[in-house]
């Protein structure tokens, strides 16, 4: 397990730094403000990353419009 900065850990998920802090502010990724610096741990952007594969992702029912919630 290693702790990676908002830089390395940007890297890591593909995304730009902005991008992840504003995430993480959110609590939308897995990190901690420690101090003036934004923490993360790798096995938990790692985790963050498989809940995310679109295969983990909820199926939409049959005949729902992809644009909308709307039901054809």
């Amino acid at each position: 397990m290693r702790t990676l900065d908002l830089p390395a850990a940007a890297e890591f998920l593909g995304l730009h730094p902005a991008t992840l802090q504003a995430r993480a502010k959110a609590g939308d990724v897995p990190g901690a403000k420690i101090g003036k610096e934004w923490r993360f741990i790798d096995l938990d952007l790692a985790e963050y990353l498989r809940a995310n594969y679109p295969a983990n992702q909820p199926k939409k029912p049959e005949g729902a419009c992809r644009s909308t919630s709307a039901v054809r």
